[in-house]
């Protein structure tokens, strides 16, 4: 179920709200996992317990972020996604330490909670969990970008599970074969961030 609400609603009001809803929803015998809330065109919340939902509200206000989702809301494949208007990494990563201390000084997500910044075209992203550092990555990307451009290119963090220490990813996308053996040979050198550099198909 997705409930259109203004705007300009107050923070207070938009709690109000959303926990009379999911109340009444509740109380009818649906999940409330179906609510969502699409607060104007480019603010989205689903799924919302009182720290996701507090930080949305504060999120929401920011005007650096184009677009704010949370909850695996509309758009968001992650627990909390914002957009910001540049694709360079250093931002990207600005971002999502922002809304993970905001979540910290709100109370504190789950160890495993996903916070996502993405650039308007889609091309950049920096994706980490609380406990687990994406520094490394985002380095390692800026380093690579000084070698030429890159199409498309995503750093990572995913916490250790089951005794295995914590990883950090970058999937970088080029345009031909040569760059993405220049790129292997150049992060052959390292152990720190497992990367993965893929051609870019005719189109895409």
């Amino acid at each position: 179920m997705s409930v259109d609400v203004d705007p300009a609603i107050s923070n207070s009001e938009l709690t109000a709200l959303y926990e009379s809803t999911t109340a009444r929803v509740t109380a009818a015998g649906w999940s409330d996992s179906r609510i969502s809330f699409q607060v104007g065109k480019a603010r989205s919340v689903a799924n919302a317990g009182p720290i996701t939902l507090a930080l949305f509200e504060q999120m929401r206000g920011n005007d650096r972020f184009l677009t704010v989702s949370a909850g695996r809301a509309t758009g968001c494949e992650g627990d909390f996604c914002v957009t910001i208007a540049t694709d360079d990494p250093a931002a990207l990563l600005a971002a999502v330490d922002e809304m993970i201390a905001s979540a910290a000084a709100l109370g504190g997500v789950q160890p495993a909670t996903e916070f996502r910044a993405t650039s308007v075209d889609d091309t950049a992203t920096v994706r980490a969990e609380p406990s687990a550092d994406v520094d490394g990555a985002v380095s390692l990307w800026q380093q690579i970008a000084e070698r030429g451009p890159l199409d498309k290119a995503a750093a990572i963090s995913i916490p250790g599970r089951a005794g295995h220490p914590d990883a950090q990813f970058l999937l970088v996308q080029v345009r031909s074969a040569t760059q993405q053996r220049d790129i292997e040979q150049f992060v052959g050198t390292q152990d720190v961030v497992d990367v993965k550099v893929l051609i870019t198909e005719e189109g895409g």
